[in-house]
């Protein structure tokens, strides 16, 4: 069994309307931000066999599942541990939170202007609970970009910091080549002309893990979105303040600090390419 965290009782109508009223008057959130998170690691869909459709966020780390719950009154939970024997370590227990019914679609229209990966999957929620509004779509403006941005990169993306070795990225891993390439390209708008594009798999059939099972499974191509180098100070200073995950956070400080600290040539010449631009 999965273990409740934190339970929150079902809403009357007069109190949903009341969340949702506050919700529309707080200026803190951000719901671009949100979109990123559910586009990477959460889900948008059918729910149970019962074929009701909503939103939840089930991930590893606990801020943004916590954050998502606080929000809309829903229940936070840990699952259990999985300890199939096709896991040599069996990963973390998963934090989750599931919105539903009034609530999913009052989430689902705020994150639709957003919403890049998970677009086709919102509509048909929203339409299963008789919504057919329509929403713009790759239209975000600078701020709104490096929102979503930031937490699409929380949810599928990694910050590599290792001061031992001097190895120092950040890596976006996906499946969706056109929304990389969409990534890229407006990063590069932004100034990050480094930006590097690579394909780490291709389609076929692999082992689950070799050292535990047999077990095949199908892979599509899967791609990166790469940043490293000088380049990481400009876009770490850019995003720092929006990181939710302390862990990912504490990484991009420590990559800060030391490229702060670190001038050479490598940095002369990061500075000379940036500014031949």
């Amino acid at each position: 069994m999965s273990n409740i965290l934190k339970k929150y009782e079902k809403m009357t109508d007069e109190q949903l309307n009341d969340l949702f009223k506050s919700l529309d008057e707080r200026k803190d959130i951000n719901w671009a931000y949100i979109a990123g998170w559910i586009d990477g690691d959460g889900f948008i869909g059918k729910l149970n066999s019962s074929g009701n459709c909503g939103v939840m966020l089930k991930i590893a780390d606990k801020e943004p599942v916590e954050m998502l719950s606080e929000l809309f009154k829903t229940t936070l939970s840990q699952e259990k541990m999985d300890s199939r024997p096709i896991f040599v370590k069996p990963p973390k227990r998963r934090y989750y939170t599931t919105i539903s019914s009034k609530k999913a679609i009052y989430l689902a229209k705020k994150i639709a202007p957003f919403i890049m990966e998970k677009t086709k999957n919102l509509y048909k929620t929203l339409q299963s609970y008789g919504c057919n509004e329509k929403f713009p779509y790759m239209e975000l403006n600078d701020e709104d970009f490096i929102n979503y941005l930031v937490g699409f990169s929380e949810a599928e993306g990694s910050f590599e910091c290792n001061l031992k070795t001097k190895k120092f990225c950040y890596i976006i891993s996906n499946t969706n080549l056109n929304l990389l390439k969409y990534l890229e390209r407006r990063l590069k708008q932004l100034g990050f002309f480094n930006v590097k594009m690579a394909q780490i798999f291709k389609k076929g059939i692999y082992f689950f893990n070799k050292n535990a099972t047999n077990k095949m499974v199908h892979r599509k191509n899967s791609y990166t979105l790469r940043i490293s180098g000088y380049a990481l100070l400009d876009f770490y200073n850019l995003i720092k303040d929006q990181l939710v995950i302390e862990r990912k956070k504490q990484k991009v400080l420590d990559t800060i600090e030391y490229f702060k600290n670190y001038r050479g040539q490598a940095y002369r010449n990061y500075i000379k390419a940036k500014a031949a631009l």
